[in-house]
C-alpha cells in the first residue's frame, strides 16, 4: 500500500539541520497510514535528539541513533510525496559518510 501526504500545507523546507524528534513529528503528521514495520522506529525518532544519541529500550537494550533511522528509512521504502522526499533526504543527509543508507547490509536482522 503507497501513502502520500497531503502536498497542500507542506511547510517549506527547514534552512538548517533539526533535531530527529522534529521530524518523527512529521513522520507521523505527513505520513496518516504508516507502514506497520516503520512505526516502531519512528517512536523511538520521538525521543532522539541528534544522530549521536542512544535510544534505550524498556529491557534496558541499546539501539543508536544511526541504527535507529537506517531501519526507518528501509521500513518506509512505500512512503512517496513530496513530504516523504524530504524527510527521508533530511534523515540520510544525517547519516555519517560510509554508513549503508537505507538498505540492510547483507546478513544483517531488523531491530
Amino acid at each position: 500500500m503507497t501513502t502520500t501526504a497531503p502536498e497542500a500545507g507542506l511547510p517549506a523546507a527547514p534552512e538548517g539541520p533539526r533535531e530527529l524528534h522534529e521530524i518523527a513529528s512529521d513522520i507521523v503528521r505527513w505520513w496518516p497510514r504508516p507502514y506497520r514495520g516503520a512505526v516502531p522506529f519512528a517512536e523511538m525518532m520521538m525521543s532522539l535528539r541528534t544522530i549521536d544519541d542512544v535510544y534505550v529500550k524498556d529491557n534496558g537494550e541499546q539501539v543508536a541513533a544511526e541504527d535507529v533511522v537506517r531501519h526507518f528509512l528501509i521500513q518506509s521504502a512505500i512512503w512517496r510525496g513530496r513530504a516523504a522526499r524530504r524527510v527521508k533526504g533530511e534523515l540520510t543527509r544525517m547519516l555519517p559518510p560510509g554508513s549503508p543508507r537505507g538498505r540492510r547490509p547483507a546478513g544483517e536482522r531488523t531491530l
